[in-house]
């Protein structure tokens, strides 16, 4: 109907007519319509080409969610050409820190690891966990615990895609890479819980508290404009330039809030040698099973993603293994039954 009544009006040459096509293109595809899901995007893109400037986000964001659906209809070749003209165009107006530029660059590196090109997958999901990395500490507010535990809810820091990889390319650098995201994000979730304890810390002096309220109302703002889909590249440059600017002062000041910066930029040859002589690191971790050759995520019998245990290691000499133990549900039950025969055995004790 929509793209009806555009006819009748533009003679169907109007930007939303790029985004009603796509959205048909999306429906005919969850339908099982493949052949007018394929006609309807080939329509759009078209349209977008036409229509738009390079220079356009619309002409960047169509291209990507483009991408996205081809990458859906198993069109790789297509949906990577795609992500390579709408990526750079996106982030030279929004900037690389900018969720919508890290989402594509994320699926970027699903469509390669789905193409067999794992070390082009390797090398975009290395770039994707330094922007969320960044990302993390732009929206974080300083002074809320809620706030970025209610983040780390909606917005894992954890990417299952990148650990089915890992097993099923188990270099050093996918190890690396994925143990690297593990320890992060076990880094975030204490950042978050201790946020208001660190602002104690650095309390007391007057000028330092006015910093910190700067600094809140500079990440608040820019967590905003990110989430939000702001598109003034100009206007989060100079936040981006506020933020290191006030955070440098602060690391000056404030001695405490100068080793959380340094914590938060540690590297896993930090956390080897932190490592005892002849101790090993272990890291376990639920996986949610992705399948990178379709870009599903598996299913058990009972319709739920299926889980499985992973064990990582590192030692001293930076050396990782990764072991997938098995089912998670298999692996609970058991540990569950075992629990109830200590139980029973501590009760016949006693009696």
């Amino acid at each position: 109907k929509v793209l009806a009544i555009l006819e009748n009006l533009h003679g169907g040459r109007h930007a939303m007519a790029a985004f009603a096509l796509i959205g048909l293109a999306r429906n005919f595809f969850l339908e099982g319509d493949i052949d007018r899901a394929k006609l309807y995007l080939s329509r759009a893109m078209e349209l977008t080409r036409d229509m738009f400037d390079e220079a356009d986000i619309s002409y960047a964001s169509n291209m990507l969610l483009a991408a996205e659906l081809s990458f859906k209809l198993g069109q790789l070749e297509q949906a990577e050409s795609l992500y390579l003209k709408g990526l750079p165009l996106l982030k030279k107006i929004v900037g690389p820190y900018h969720i919508s530029y890290s989402g594509g660059a994320t699926t970027l590196a699903r469509v390669y690891a789905a193409h067999g090109k794992y070390e082009e997958s390797l090398e975009r999901y290395r770039e994707v966990l330094e922007l969320a990395h960044r990302q993390m500490r732009i929206i974080f507010d300083a002074a809320s615990e809620r706030e970025r535990l209610g983040y780390l809810y909606f917005y894992s820091p954890h990417y299952y895609d990148l650990l089915s990889l890992t097993l099923k390319h188990p270099t050093q650098e996918s190890r690396e890479l994925s143990l690297m995201m593990i320890l992060r994000g076990k880094a975030i979730l204490e950042e978050a819980s201790m946020a208001t304890q660190r602002r104690a810390l650095c309390s007391g002096d007057t000028s330092v508290e006015h910093m910190l309220d700067e600094l809140v109302r500079l990440r608040g703002r820019t967590s905003n404009m990110v989430l939000s889909g702001h598109s003034n590249k100009d206007t989060l440059a100079f936040l981006y330039a506020s933020l290191d600017s006030v955070e440098t002062e602060l690391s000056r000041r404030c001695s405490e809030f100068q080793d959380q910066l340094a914590l938060e930029d540690f590297s896993l040859q930090d956390v080897a040698r932190a490592l005892p002589e002849g101790a090993v690191l272990i890291e376990f971790f639920t996986h949610f099973l992705y399948d990178i050759d379709s870009g599903t995520y598996l299913s058990n019998d009972d319709g739920n993603v299926d889980a499985h245990f992973l064990a990582f290691t590192l030692d001293r000499q930076g050396n990782t293994s990764v072991t997938d133990l098995g089912s998670a549900s298999e692996i609970l039950t058991l540990i569950k039954a075992a629990q109830g025969m200590i139980y029973d055995a501590q009760g016949m004790v006693y009696s």
